[in-house]
């Protein structure tokens, strides 16, 4: 367990087959500062058992919810609303398994950064996304060492408030099955940090990997009609790349480039060339 600050931060991880993704996720909230609780929806692969061997006791809490081939969104969020009031814990964040949150400059760790919003009283935390993915250039991340090699991104914005996923336990019920894990219902607690983190999201590493990430997967039909999942239901099987003059390249020297950001991601642009950046 680890408490920096005498606050106690836990991320709720649900994964399914995340072997590619979870080992570097875990090494960068453990890292970061932060506990973990797996929520598995019935991965067969070596998720679990890389999960426990990472964490080790940072691993908080491990359960398994069965997997009947379609993938459900709802019913993992709603859970993930009983583990917060369930978690003993005073921060609990809502993370997926190829997502690296992080704190802003001036602090050693995600976990140092929210202690310190804690401190001047606030009760949640927004993340700007940052979409990191291969390019004509540079096609093939699918390996470990993916988040060094993997730089090229685009600051993906596509209305406010897209992630609020870090909130002070006590409030209230934290609830974000309605809006599909992007944001809280409004429950009167002490207000949204005006400090908005980053979140670097590998969306997947190689056009091969895209294919089979999303290609395979079935989604529940109640979603879909709803709106959720978009152009996740619909990618090809010859997944294209973006060259790399369309996206920035992080150098590690400076912030991540906020200044134009992207209103749809790169595979849902596909469909519609109109909403790619003119650069």
């Amino acid at each position: 367990m680890v408490n920096t600050g005498g606050v106690r931060v836990v991320a709720v991880l649900a994964v399914r087959n995340e072997q590619r993704f979870i080992g570097s996720a875990i090494d960068h909230l453990v890292g970061q500062g932060v506990d973990v609780y797996l929520l598995d929806n019935g991965s067969d692969d070596d998720t679990v058992d890389i999960a426990r061997e990472r964490a080790g006791d940072q691993l908080v809490g491990l359960e398994r919810m069965p997997f009947d081939g379609v993938f459900r969104w709802r019913e993992l969020l709603r859970r993930k609303e009983e583990l917060f009031r369930e978690i003993d814990a005073d921060w609990v964040m809502h993370v997926d398994a190829d997502e690296h949150h992080l704190p802003p400059p001036g602090f050693d760790s995600l976990a140092d950064a929210i202690a310190a919003v804690d401190a001047e009283g606030y009760s949640q935390i927004e993340f700007d996304e940052f979409t990191f993915l291969p390019t004509v250039e540079e096609p093939d991340h699918d390996h470990p060492d993916f988040a060094r090699t993997l730089r090229s991104y685009y600051h993906f914005k596509p209305g406010p408030l897209h992630l609020v996923r870090a909130y002070k336990l006590g409030a209230g019920p934290i609830e974000i099955e309605w809006s599909g894990g992007h944001r809280p219902r409004e429950t009167g607690g002490r207000g949204r940090s005006p400090s908005v983190f980053a979140m670097r999201h590998y969306v997947f590493l190689s056009a091969a990997h895209a294919a089979i990430k999303y290609g395979s997967r079935r989604f529940d039909d109640a979603e879909v009609a709803e709106g959720w999942h978009t152009w996740r239901t619909t990618v090809p099987a010859e997944v294209p790349l973006p060259p790399a003059r369309l996206l920035c390249r992080d150098t590690g020297l400076r912030p991540l480039d906020r200044s134009d950001p992207w209103s749809r991601h790169w595979l849902d642009c596909l469909r519609d060339a109109a909403c790619l950046p003119a650069s």
